[in-house]
């Protein structure tokens, strides 16, 4: 059986193997673009080209993993695999995306001069690109990828939606092994039908309704159709649950919010883009009305069916796609909004069942419905607005949008235009092929996906006297046979999480005994079955460029409140805790941080002219700062702190983020009271060990993987260690369960979504911050993979294990963070992610246990595989790159990243610069002080959360006769006896809402007829009594 059990692993391999090949092709073909190389002049102008795109950027991103993850969870029984599956897919994606569109756009056949900022393009036929800054001449390399944020990164994306859309078709119905072939196969052929159809035609299609939408829904359906099978239609696990569906509906609300984005980011910038937003936004309103209004009409109670409500409320978006930066008039596209609402819902009513009964095709998601059809109606609208294009309606503009209709020179060559009625056949051709490719395609991967399914299942191969004839009988089985019902899966394993995660269920199945004596299961789970207009002034002063940081600002802020408060709900009883609490530290920390860091960088000492938008500093000994404009002069005041975007409010989210690491460690072990002081204590320390660490160090930390997720975590740990107790230790509540597991997965991708903002946001504008997202996106990218594998091979039923799908995926985040905005190289970021993907496992499955059974170190939410471990890695690399750091690889750049190398002046106080080797020295110290800083601020602090804890139980107060002797003792215990066992909280109040919430449990009561024909209540909610009034320390 142990082969057996192997090839149903078969995905755990082939991940290992397919990221050290991503490594290996990345080392050889895939560099930063060499405009990122900080060499000058250029620098803000690249830095306004990467916050021009970025905002979009993530927000395709949000609907990449959380729209499309969460769409997909209304399956009661596979909400696990939906998310985590689809994030899965999605990453292998995105590096596999970057690899094959770079592959068709090589950078070996153009030169630029890029001269006083300005590119140039070259026609000397000489493939010799260059850099003139000053009389300097950089050659450019050739033969290679340049990473670029929106040509690798979102274009990626775009690739990895017509992916996703596929993976809708068959979800529940494959195994990882078969979708990640099908990822592989599908990415090749979408980039070659893309590249016939823009490149080679000149086809349109701003939104993508042709090129993902359309080839997405048919090649899914393709593959569907080689892999179907009746007991996947007939399996009651695909229905859905009233939980399911609303899980499901956060998917249709962020995909319905980010839709303009998704149509608008690859539009021309400007009035284009400006359309695509429009034309878009009220194609998505229209298209929920009209599937509101059709869902009840063709309902037969006139009520509303989620299934359209979750989809067809998004067909708008997909068919305005293609048109939606052209002039189709508002009121056009309130038109194509309800068409496509209407088309979608009459779909999933009638067409998926004819296509399931007729032809055989299962479509589990209904992408044909909410992609295949609204995307044809795009592609339809694509040819008719070409065919009646006109200069007077779109003016010059016309050979923008429609650049085959004007003459083209590339390197001598000219290109004939054509006219308006072959730019419509061009769009009718593009269609077509598309339509082509995608089946095809399809069908030859169904073709390879049945096979590998039939390998995994061992239909034949596993039974005695298996031949070789036998095994060619089953591969012959696998072509002719596929309007057959022989299974590529268990019967029993069709939409069911449990195949490939270990799940903690959370449903609650009664045995009750029937009249005629039999036991009876009553299982209360819902049995249904489901049948831009971008303004580039506005980087022209310093007081824009802090407006421009908001996009990043606000990644990291949702981080600090949806990421890391949802990532803690894995606890199946102390959700609502979790990120109540985590709210309340938050805010706490933001505000205390805000003051805390002020008071270390008061406004008193330096002299700030601010004359025609540009900073002057004086040094003429007094503190007064002017502000010249206009020959007018305001003094500023001094000795306060001033309010910033980013030294206030961005920089305080970064000292919040150590709080909320450490209140990870101690989850469910402490009590508001306790947390506040913690929170307080742990703001003044962060900022303290800073201040040391970045001035008088000079420590470089972009991402803050010493500063925040190494501080956090020791900081965390040695405060638990304090608080140990064996009840904690011993609790059956600090478990998961299916439903909290999926809750804490929504922390997850939210986090993992805007790390890169979180490593970009403090790096140096410009070309560092741009490596910064670059960097932190590929490494992320990679953990992704590493945990997923390593998580399945270091598990006894060889199962993803959700506690490292949660965590591990995130550990490259945390690890590049150090290094994010330094040249690591592409791949080096992926060989960062991948292995602090697989320590952050290491870490769970075997370090943890150890810590707690050695040390008596509980650490809840496991924050020394995410942010120690990997934080000291981000440190290691730190000291690495800063001993190597040289001119010949960062150009004029390298003072700009290590400004401790270059000779500073402040106030006519010269410092004398250092060299690598001292910077890489002072990289270790910095990490050494903070971690001792961490461990030993934690334990006071510890101490200190332990006689509150002691004064909220009242151990011994609260005894008659107790006195200032007694009270004397407490305090001592809470010294000596912290290996006891003594408890600041009541032993069945340890990761329980219900001590310190109101909780409204979501009981289920059954009624049954018992023997003697009387009806009795069974109720399976939380038995104990509501505490209303918690006593603390016993009767009162």
């Amino acid at each position: 059986m142990a082969h057996h059990y192997w090839r149903r692993a078969g995905h755990v391999p082939v991940m290992i193997v397919l990221q050290i090949i991503f490594i290996i092709l990345f080392a050889i073909f895939v560099i930063y673009n060499p405009k990122n190389a900080q060499y000058g002049k250029h620098t803000n102008a690249n830095g306004r080209e990467i916050m021009k795109d970025y905002p979009l950027f993530q927000d395709v991103h949000v609907m990449i993993f959380v729209g499309f993850g969460f769409l997909m969870t209304f399956l009661k029984k596979y909400g696990l695999s939906a998310v985590s599956l689809n994030m899965m897919c999605a990453v292998i994606s995105l590096q596999w995306a970057t690899l094959v569109i770079g592959f068709f756009h090589m950078h070996y056949d153009a030169d630029v001069l890029i001269e006083d900022g300005e590119e140039i393009q070259l026609v000397d036929g000489i493939n010799t690109t260059v850099t003139k800054y000053r009389h300097e001449y950089i050659e450019y390399p050739h033969g290679y990828i340049y990473l670029d944020l929106k040509e690798s990164m979102l274009f990626s994306d775009f690739a990895a939606a017509a992916v996703l859309i596929s993976f809708g078709a068959v979800i529940g119905t494959t195994s990882p092994l078969q979708l990640i072939v099908m990822t592989l196969i599908e990415i090749v052929l979408f980039v070659v039908n893309e590249v016939i159809g823009r490149q080679y035609l000149g086809a349109i299609d701003a939104g993508d309704s042709i090129f993902v939408h359309t080839f997405g829904a048919y090649f899914g359906l393709a593959v569907s159709r080689m892999l179907y099978s009746k007991h996947a239609v007939q399996n009651n696990k695909q229905g859905s649950a009233y939980t399911s569906d609303l899980f499901s509906m956060v998917g249709t609300i962020f995909l319905w919010m980010f839709w303009p984005s998704f149509n608008g980011a690859a539009a021309l910038y400007g009035e284009a883009q400006h359309r695509a937003i429009l034309n878009t936004y009220f194609s998505l309103c229209a298209s929920v009305t009209s599937a509101f209004a059709f869902s009840a009409l063709l309902n037969e109670h006139n009520k509303f069916v989620m299934e359209h409500i979750q989809n067809a409320t998004l067909a708008g978006g997909v068919a305005i796609g293609a048109v939606a930066d052209l002039f189709i008039q508002p009121y056009g596209a309130l038109v194509v909004g309800s068409v496509a609402g209407f088309v979608s819902v009459l779909g999933f009513e009638y067409l998926t069942p004819f296509l399931e009964r007729k032809f055989k095709i299962h479509d589990t998601c209904g992408v044909h419905n909410l992609h295949g059809m609204p995307g044809i109606i795009g592609t339809l609208l694509s040819i008719l607005l070409a065919g009646i294009a006109t200069t007077d309606v779109y003016g010059r503009g016309l050979t923008e949008v429609y650049p085959a209709l004007a003459v083209q020179e590339d390197h001598g060559h000219v290109t004939v235009p054509i006219n308006q009625t072959m730019q419509a056949l061009n769009q009718l051709w593009a269609g077509l092929i598309t339509i082509a490719f995608a089946i095809t395609g399809g069908i030859v991967t169904g073709f390879i996906l049945n096979l590998i399914g039939r390998w995994q299942a061992m239909d034949d191969m596993n039974r005695p006297g298996s031949t070789v004839v036998k095994l060619a009988l089953n591969v012959g089985n696998a072509f002719t046979q596929q309007l057959g019902i022989r299974e590529a899966l268990p019967r029993d394993a069709y939409f069911d999480d449990n195949l490939f995660f270990e799940v903690h269920n959370d449903e609650k199945t009664m045995i009750v005994t029937q009249h005629d004596g039999h036991k009876a299961e009553y299982n209360h789970t819902h049995q249904a079955k489901r049948m831009h207009s971008i303004d580039m002034n506005m980087y022209s002063n310093p007081g824009s460029r802090r407006v421009s940081l908001a996009p990043m600002f606000q990644d990291v802020h949702v981080m600090i409140f949806v990421g890391f408060g949802f990532l803690m709900t894995f606890l199946k009883k102390y959700g609502l805790s979790a990120v109540s609490l985590n709210m309340m530290c938050a805010v706490i920390s933001l505000q205390w941080a805000t003051l805390v860091i002020g008071f270390f960088h008061m406004h008193y000492d330096a002299d700030v002219l601010i004359e025609d938008g540009e900073e002057i500093q004086l040094v003429d000994g007094i503190n007064t700062t002017v502000t010249k404009y206009r020959h007018e002069y305001i003094e500023y005041p001094h000795g306060y702190i001033y309010l910033d975007l980013k030294e206030s409010m961005l920089f305080s989210d970064f000292a919040a983020a150590a709080v909320l690491i450490s209140f990870g460690a101690v989850i469910g072990t402490t009590s508001p009271l306790q947390l506040i002081v913690m929170t307080l204590i742990e703001i003044v320390l962060f900022v303290v060990n800073e201040v040391i660490g970045r001035q008088y160090l000079g420590a470089i930390d972009a991402g803050d993987s010493i500063f925040v997720h190494t501080f956090g975590a020791y900081f965390g740990l040695a405060v638990s260690r304090m608080l140990y107790s064996k009840h904690a230790v011993q609790n059956n509540k600090q478990g998961s369960a299916y439903t909290s597991d999926l809750f804490s997965m929504v922390g997850t991708i939210f986090l993992w979504m805007f790390w890169p903002s979180f490593n970009g946001a403090a790096a140096l504008y410009g070309e560092a911050q741009h490596r910064a997202i670059l960097n932190t996106y590929f490494s992320l990218c990679a953990s992704v993979t590493s945990a997923f594998a390593f998580s399945a091979l270091l598990n006894e039923h060889n199962k993803f294990v959700m506690e490292h799908i949660q965590n591990a995926t995130l550990a490259g985040g945390v690890a590049i963070g150090a290094v994010a905005d330094l040249f690591i190289q592409p791949y080096g970021a992926l060989v960062v992610g991948s292995v602090a993907g697989f320590v952050s496992v290491l870490g769970f499955e075997y370090l943890t246990p150890f810590l707690e059974r050695k040390f008596k170190i509980h650490d809840t939410c496991g924050v020394h595989n995410l942010h120690g471990m990997p934080g000291i890695i981000g440190t290691l690399l730190s000291i690495l790159l800063a001993g190597i750091a040289t001119t010949d690889v960062y150009g004029r750049g390298l003072t700009e990243v290590y400004p401790a190398l270059a000779v500073q002046e402040d106030h006519g106080h010269v410092t004398v610069p250092i060299n690598q080797t001292m910077q890489a020295l002072n990289q270790l110290w910095a990490g050494l002080i903070t971690i001792a800083f961490a461990i030993t601020g934690g334990i006071v602090t510890g101490f200190i959360l332990n006689l509150i804890g002691r004064w909220q139980a009242m151990d011994d107060m609260n005894r008659p006769g107790s006195t200032v002797v007694k009270l004397a003792l407490n305090v001592g215990n809470a010294f000596t006896q912290q290996l006891g066992i003594r408890e600041a909280l009541p032993r069945d109040a340890y990761f329980d809402d219900n001590l310190f919430f109101e909780v409204h449990n979501d009981e289920k009561t059954l009624i049954v007829t018992q023997h003697d024909g009387h009806r009795a209540e069974y109720n399976h909610g939380h038995q104990g009594a509501r505490m209303h009034s918690i006593d603390m320390g016993g009767s009162r």
